[in-house]
């Protein structure tokens, strides 16, 4: 979903960076769906790659993106980052230089509420996220352990034949990030 956001915002042409952290599943997936988008987008360009590391990794999007910023200036339209925190840290250094939204934007996953709320005031390069229900994925499961352990329903009855429970995730813009603040 953050990946054709952040597609159809460049309305399908421009530059972009990269941050991926391949160390987990969860944003290893991002970056693998990242990709496919990208596949079908010939007029969008990859600048760069760059694979975070577990450790420190604030200050390394930070530094990378610095850096970044210096190598190719405002020739950089957007970047992706596989979670909330380096989208953060990477807006710190487009501010630093004196970029705007209007010059770069970037996108991040998670939904932490810093990240929203600076969604919601519209004024730093943060432009989008994806909220991680960590709440309704709570009451959920609560509801399931009512129903089977509680009311005595098989699982199968009550979750289906696939183990997983899918939540929606919703796409946070300026649009709806105030409906998502605490």
């Amino acid at each position: 979903k953050i990946a054709t956001y952040l597609v159809d915002r460049l309305n399908h042409k421009g530059n972009i960076i990269v941050f991926k952290f391949d160390q987990f599943y969860g944003t290893r997936f991002r970056g693998k769906a990242l990709d496919v988008v990208l596949t079908e987008e010939p007029n969008i360009k990859v600048l760069e790659v760059h694979h975070l590391p577990p450790a420190g990794f604030v200050e390394d999007a930070q530094r990378t993106m610095e850096s970044y910023l210096l190598k190719y200036g405002d020739k950089i339209d957007a970047v992706w980052c596989a979670w909330d925190d380096p989208a953060y840290a990477v807006s710190l250094a487009i501010r630093a230089a004196g970029y705007t939204q209007e010059d770069m934007f970037v996108v991040g996953i998670d939904g932490n509420e810093r990240n929203i709320g600076m969604i919601a005031a519209n004024n730093t390069a943060v432009v989008a996220t994806i909220l991680q229900p960590f709440g309704d994925s709570a009451t959920r499961a609560a509801e399931l352990i009512q129903k089977i352990v509680v009311e005595g329903n098989s699982p199968e009855e009550v979750i289906g034949a696939v183990r997983v429970i899918y939540m929606d995730a919703p796409l946070i813009t300026s649009a709806n990030a105030q409906d998502y603040l605490k």
